[in-house]
């Protein structure tokens, strides 16, 4: 169990700070060896995983992740922008184009438009060029992942879930990922991915399935962060 802690630093260069302690009576291979720190830009937070056994969170930490990480200063996403796996995007819009369509270009997601710019259209390319985008991910890291598995999914469905929920897996092999993964670091889809395909495997959560997932995805358990800070 992840328990939240007041942090001693309350903001760091934009980002405000949260500390997850790891309980004692987690499984041994579910504990942290070291410290680790997760930015998270979309939302504006820092998190750091502490083993039960550490003391406070100092700055001199942070200033070292931050450095290594090389992580901007927070700017939250605006209508101009969208929040696409961790980075902000700038949208602009090319109206009188004579055909819609939405394309990445240099840096840029770009919406073309037939006639005046329509927001609710703007609003309907932009989301469904980051489903998309979210798919061809998920199948990206679901070959990264096929030498290991035991067995391979039906198929993979983007959809909106509770937000607490970041992905399913039913019994006849069809994995479900909430498309509000597509403005998360792109490692937390990983994670949220590599745990479904091990419900594959194993319909629970016993202790066969989290050595199973550790053994499919060593790291999986910081990158979890993000999740609970959102």
């Amino acid at each position: 169990m992840l328990v939240a802690e007041k942090s001693p630093i309350p903001s760091f260069k934009g980002f405000s700070v949260k500390v997850f302690r790891q309980g004692r009576t987690n499984l041994s291979e579910r504990r942290l060896s070291r410290t680790q720190v997760v930015f998270v830009p979309t939302r504006g937070v820092v998190g750091v995983f502490l083993h039960a056994a550490h003391g406070t969170v100092e700055e001199s930490l942070l200033m070292a992740a931050w450095q290594a990480q090389n992580c901007p200063q927070v700017t939250l996403p605006d209508e101009n922008h969208i929040a696409l796996f961790g980075c902000l995007v700038p949208v602009r819009c090319v109206p009188f184009a004579g055909y819609e369509d939405v394309w990445m270009q240099e840096g840029e997601l770009q919406v073309a438009f037939k006639r005046a710019i329509d927001p609710v259209k703007r609003r309907a390319h932009v989301e469904a060029f980051a489903r998309k985008a979210l798919l061809d991910a998920a199948h990206a890291s679901l070959e990264t992942f096929k030498p290991r598995l035991k067995r391979m999914p039906q198929r993979i469905d983007i959809c909106p879930l509770r937000p607490r929920i970041l992905g399913q897996c039913t019994r006849d092999g069809v994995i479900r990922l909430n498309e509000s993964l597509c403005h998360l670091p792109q490692s937390v889809m990983e994670e949220t991915l590599a745990h479904e395909l091990v419900h594959l495997e194993h319909f629970n959560h016993s202790t066969a399935f989290w050595l199973r997932l550790t053994e499919l995805l060593p790291d999986w358990l910081p990158r979890t962060l993000a999740h609970y800070l959102s």
